[in-house]
């Protein structure tokens, strides 16, 4: 396995499904490199995009599939730009050195800039991911303009990603969205003029079929001293 070494844009860390094992994911450029945290050694390498650096990383072990061949796998997102893909790391069977294969859906774009990205931690179940985006979002990611889209698998598992919704007009240099246990997501946007826009939608809005309106709320503005 070739290692091209390139300028580090991302990381993240994610345990095997034993838990035994902690794994750093790096974002190398355009390429998604898998490393053993222990000793360094790298165990899978794959190229993300054709002309974008990725610029962030998450992953969520994938829970409570009856589908065998899901078993034991761990879900990624990877963007950079205004790209993103969704993916899986799918480990070897047996003992000796841990193997790792990483697969990546199709590439798709938003409007923006991507600035974070959240798993929705409750959907893992195969009716609510497999139908037809008719539940909820696998995921969610935020913009430089502070807009939310999400991203789910239809029944034939093609990707679709689809505007959710606004929150406080500002252009943003950094953001963290999380799903919440009272039924919403949260925001932290970091604006251009150095405040912090603390807002949140309904869960309810994470629907892939809705077409009400979904409204923000803005909590708290954290203005630079």
């Amino acid at each position: 396995m070739t290692n091209v070494i390139n300028p580090i844009t991302a990381l993240a860390f994610v345990k095997d499904p034993s838990g035994t094992v902690r794994l750093l994911l790096a974002g190398e450029g355009p390429y998604l490199k898998v490393f053993e945290e222990s000793n360094g050694r790298l165990i899978a390498i794959k190229r993300a995009f054709e002309a974008q650096a990725i610029h962030g990383i998450i992953a969520i072990a994938a829970l409570d599939y009856d589908d065998p061949d899901l078993d034991g796998v761990t879900e990624v997102l990877i963007w950079g730009g205004r790209c993103l893909r969704l993916g899986l790391l799918r480990y070897g069977p047996g003992a000796g050195p841990l193997q790792v294969e990483i697969e990546l859906k199709e590439e798709l774009k938003v409007d923006d800039w991507i600035l974070g990205g959240c798993f929705d931690p409750e959907v893992r179940e195969p009716d609510e991911r497999n139908s037809s985006c008719s539940r909820k979002y696998d995921s969610v990611v935020l913009t430089a303009h502070n807009v939310a889209y999400g991203i789910c698998q239809d029944k034939n598992q093609q990707s679709i990603v689809k505007r959710i919704v606004a929150g406080p007009d500002s252009m943003l240099y950094s953001a963290y969205i999380d799903w919440t246990g009272s039924g919403r997501c949260l925001v932290a946007s970091g604006t251009a003029f150095g405040d912090i826009l603390l807002w949140s939608f309904p869960e309810s809005g994470v629907k892939a079929d809705s077409v009400s309106p979904v409204s923000s709320h803005l909590h708290h503005t954290i203005h630079r001293s």
